[in-house]
């Protein structure tokens, strides 16, 4: 479902609780008040409705090993090795998010 659409149906929600709150009389600044709130809880909940995932996963999840000649964290997909800048194998350990 794409935002617009609900936004759409979240504003005709608003008017159809602001519409029976008029004909009860009651006082335009808690209907604005009511309305403020009403729409501020739609975008939340369109928002997190809506949003599309990330679909490479997460961004910093998966495997990643340091490597102790390279002195920094890699990603990894499934060798425990890799090629150091002098052309030697060296072990990294790993760390799992």
């Amino acid at each position: 479902m794409s935002f617009g659409l609900y936004a759409i149906g979240f504003a005709m929600l608003i008017g159809g609780l602001i519409y029976p709150g008029y004909l009860v009389h009651m006082p335009g600044h808690w209907i604005a008040v009511g309305a403020i709130v009403l729409l501020g809880i739609g975008i939340l909940t369109g928002v997190k409705a809506t949003r599309q995932s990330d679909p490479g996963g997460s961004r910093y999840g998966g495997i990643w090993r340091f490597c102790e000649s390279c002195k920094y964290f890699q990603r990894s997909e499934n060798s425990l090795s890799h090629s150091s800048r002098d052309g030697m194998d060296t072990q990294m350990g790993e760390f799992h998010f």
